[in-house]
């Protein structure tokens, strides 16, 4: 009897310390402002053992009892904001009725959206862009009478698209939040449009004992920003200062400014390997040049044809007068006189 009564008893110790070290766990409870005016608070809860029941306070008033099954809850509640400090607190209870909770303190929000973008913004793209320290509706216009929205919801990223024009444009900015509180005037804000291009570098020159190339500093109405250092693949290196050293082994560099816009300039040209050449210390690099196999020709002996040509021509000529001559002798001695007495003098020369 004693040996049962003391199982009955360890059994009883066993499960409370289960029960202990496996309460309920409380994974996230958060709360937030949402539109258009309440707070909601979100959680994520599990256990061990099946889960009885939720109980949400405020400010140790029940606000809301939610039955639970199962060992994993996630959900959330919506309350009216009163725009005061409150604090919710979550009770969550398991089938042991072992339990947990969780609290959360909200802090009212009775300040205006602030602008946090820097003033005289400079761009090359026909738009203004700014943010807000929170998520914030805005509108924007060049007078307040002509104030347009530009926003979609509360944002805290906001795009202005009006019809700027090349130089300073003075635009008014004005931003409430979720919670309504709005900014007590308009916001003057500057943002200068730049699409005019920097002037080009010029005297670009090779430091021989730096291995560096320096140039004149370009212009721009609204200052230079950087520097492109290109070749003809495209570009290689981005520098602040008009110098650079030189890393890559390349014939032609290009040197080009960007200004504080965006706006890049007219690429200068820069030949390096003939500045290198130019140099009294450089000793170019020997190429192998290519094996060339020669092939010994014998000289053809081509017979002069000029004689045999010269001699053809005046055979050529003989033959057409002596035919002509044929022609002419058979027209004019039809009765064979000539032929007659040719053969007389022959016979005559003979004895």
């Amino acid at each position: 009897m004693k040996q049962r009564l003391l199982s009955v008893f360890v059994l009883v110790i066993l499960l409370q310390i289960t029960a202990v070290f496996a309460a309920p766990v409380v994974n996230s409870f958060t709360t937030k402002f949402v539109y258009p005016n309440h707070i909601q608070i979100e959680w994520d809860v599990s256990s061990t053992f099946d889960m009885r029941t939720l109980e949400l306070y405020k400010d140790s008033e029940l606000l809301y009892y939610l039955p639970l099954t199962g060992t994993q809850s996630t959900s959330m509640y919506q309350t009216p904001n009163d725009n005061k400090t409150h604090t919710f607190k979550i009770v969550v209870y398991d089938t042991t009725n072992a339990s947990v909770e969780f609290s959360e303190k909200t802090e009212v929000d009775d300040e205006a959206p602030e602008i946090i973008s820097p003033d005289n913004a400079i761009t090359n793209k026909n738009e203004f862009v700014f943010e807000t320290n929170e998520p914030a509706y805005c509108i924007a216009g060049f007078k307040s009478s002509s104030m347009t929205p530009v926003s979609k919801n509360y944002e805290i990223n906001h795009t202005v698209k009006l019809n700027f024009t090349e130089g300073t444009n003075n635009i008014l900015v004005k931003c409430i939040d979720k919670m309504e509180n709005e900014m007590g005037s308009s916001v003057s804000m500057r943002f200068i449009l730049d699409i005019t291009k920097p002037g080009k570098v010029s005297s670009i020159n090779l430091s021989k004992e730096e291995n560096k190339l320096i140039w004149t500093a370009a212009t721009d109405a609204n200052g230079i920003a950087s520097y492109n250092i290109g070749n003809i693949n495209g570009k290689i290196a981005s520098v602040n200062t008009n110098s650079w050293t030189v890393t890559v082994n390349d014939s032609v560099f290009y040197v080009s400014a960007v200004d504080k816009a965006g706006n890049e300039g007219e690429k200068e040209e820069y030949n390096y390997r003939r500045a290198l050449l130019l140099s009294s210390d450089f000793v170019p690099e020997k190429e192998s040049a290519p094996v060339k196999t020669i092939v010994e020709k014998k000289s053809l002996k081509i017979p002069d044809v000029t004689v045999s040509r010269a001699a053809w021509i005046a055979f050529g000529v003989l033959a057409v007068i002596f035919a002509f001559w044929k022609i002419y002798e058979h027209k004019t001695d039809k009765h064979g006189l000539r032929r007659y007495l040719r053969e007389r003098k022959k016979m005559r020369d003979r004895h």
